[in-house]
């Protein structure tokens, strides 16, 4: 009994730490994304979960072979290939599980369109909008795609505004 109580101390103690499930290299690369992720107006904390989800989601090898690591697993800033679609899901199964969707837009827009938008209401639209089309609407986005559902989520968000 006590030493299951220790064992689950420890895994506890782990966790906190950020081990997460992620070996030594998956860590390396999450923090260099870490980095890139706050570079595009997340939180460290956001930008640490996402990094850590999408690493974990995708793994080190499909981020390195679609040039979003370099081979020493850094993050590159000036990758000019297009990731696949298993690389943006990830990215983006990653970015939903951690970040507030409607802070961050109206975040986004606020910076992009300053006094546009009061930022609490137009979170708390953005928030009502379905999660699935929402984030099929952002892999659309990310794969340069227009489609019926990005359509519609850019038409709600559009409403949002006012």
């Amino acid at each position: 009994m006590r030493a299951a109580l220790v064992a689950g101390g420890l895994a506890g103690v782990l966790l906190l730490a950020g081990c997460g499930g992620l070996d030594a290299q998956e860590t390396k690369a999450a923090h260099s994304l870490a980095g890139q992720l706050r570079a595009q107006q997340l939180t460290a904390k956001d930008a640490d979960c996402v990094s850590r989800k999408w690493v974990g989601n995708v793994g080190t090898d499909k981020l390195v072979s679609s040039g979003v690591l370099n081979n020493d697993l850094t993050a590159d800033p000036h990758n000019k290939t297009k990731p696949s679609k298993a690389v943006i899901v990830g990215f983006v199964d990653g970015y939903f599980d951690c970040v507030d969707y409607g802070r961050l837009e109206a975040m986004k827009l606020n910076a992009a369109r300053p006094n546009l938008i009061n930022q609490h209401h137009f979170a708390a639209c953005a928030d009502k909008i379905n999660r699935s089309d929402a984030k099929q609407a952002m892999i659309d986005d990310l794969l340069r795609k227009t489609t019926k559902v990005s359509t519609s989520v850019n038409h709600q968000l559009i409403s949002c505004i006012s």
